[in-house]
């Protein structure tokens, strides 16, 4: 596979694996589990650090990028 080719499938990935965990309803918050809530952190705290890590190899266009930046904002979101 040609460097370019993987580079944008990784992208696309990636872009779909952030979006994903924005998607889950904030169940635990709702109900005022304290232990879910503190679970939901601890998960976006992983997924934003593995997201980050994910991202440093890839090559991502303007717009790739700014929707990178809008998932790992509204997940950081979920953290603080």
């Amino acid at each position: 596979m040609q460097i370019d080719n993987w580079n944008r499938r990784a992208v696309r990935t990636l872009l779909a694996d952030a979006g994903r965990p924005l998607v889950l309803p904030d169940a635990e918050k709702v109900s005022g589990n304290r232990e879910g809530v503190l679970e939901e952190m601890a998960n976006a705290r992983k997924n934003y650090l593995d997201f980050v890590r994910r991202s440093g190899p890839l090559i991502m266009s303007d717009d790739e990028q700014v929707a990178f930046q809008k998932a790992l904002d509204r997940l950081m979101a979920k953290f603080h």
